[in-house]
């Protein structure tokens, strides 16, 4: 019942803002650019706003609103504005997915970050985006992953020999440190096969190809099987093995990057 409350409580935000939107004109719609789009100095920008979100203070009013499960570290409250506002996903991470309002809320989440980099940093541009389908072929050889300019880029895959911690580009450890779950550097692993140990019984296939959910002919067909069912649509898009989570499965951040770190060193001395 709690969490159905929290749910309603979204859901009235979001019908409230799409309700105001609809009795105003909107004249200069912001246009999201992927990024590789940007010139080196607007990503460069977007990267100082992003970093200037991380020295501003926590707000010290953000409040936990969901029951916490144990894969949801506690609230840090000594750390920066940008983290406020990863919590905020982190907090509602089990009522915005796999329901009907996991885009709009997302799209919202979005929006209010961009107007925070906007109103607290000075930022002028728009939020770019990654185009899986540019890439599905080949994540690993992609530019976009593959960027070790200290100013501009989005860095590499790390190695497992360093955790997969990200050494190089603009988010490098150990100058760049976050919070959650505790202080680390990001830690990014390339997996193709995400779903070979996953505990799910049901899965049709483990060692499916994860890039083969979100290559331009899946994605297309994603947009195109539903028409007029967003129930269904919403439903088919985060399923398991689907192309949101196969996106997440390929790149994978800090838990399971370092849990299969410390398998690779141990095996290193077997």
């Amino acid at each position: 019942m709690y969490r159905l409350s929290c749910i309603a409580v979204w859901l009235t935000l979001l019908l409230q803002t799409f309700v105001a939107a609809e009795s105003h004109t909107c004249t200069n719609p912001a246009v999201r650019r992927e990024w590789r789009s940007l010139s080196r100095a607007e990503r460069a920008e977007w990267v100082r706003a992003v970093k200037c979100l991380t020295k501003l203070p926590n707000t010290k009013v953000i409040r936990p609103t969901a029951e916490r499960p144990d894969d949801i570290p506690p609230l840090n409250t000594t750390s920066s504005y940008y983290d406020d506002l990863v919590y905020m996903h982190m907090d509602l991470n089990h009522l915005v997915h796999f329901t009907g309002l996991f885009l709009p809320w997302h799209r919202y989440y979005v929006h209010v970050y961009e107007i925070a980099m906007k109103k607290s940093c000075g930022y002028t541009g728009v939020t770019p985006y990654w185009d899986w389908t540019l890439d599905a072929h080949d994540i690993f050889g992609s530019s976009f992953w593959n960027d070790p300019d200290p100013l501009s880029g989005l860095g590499s895959f790390g190695k497992a020999e360093n955790g997969y911690e990200v050494r190089d580009g603009a988010f490098a450890a150990p100058n760049y440190i976050r919070p959650y779950p505790w202080p680390h550097g990001i830690r990014r692993m390339y997996n193709l096969r995400p779903y070979s140990d996953f505990p799910v019984k049901a899965l049709p296939d483990r060692n499916i190809m994860a890039n083969t959910t979100y290559s331009p002919q899946a994605v297309e067909k994603l947009l195109n099987s539903h028409p007029g069912n967003f129930m269904e649509f919403q439903r088919d898009f985060e399923k398991i093995p689907g192309a949101h989570p196969s996106v997440h499965g390929t790149i994978t951040g800090y838990e399971q990057a370092l849990r299969l770190s410390k398998l690779s060193l141990s095996a290193a001395y077997v």
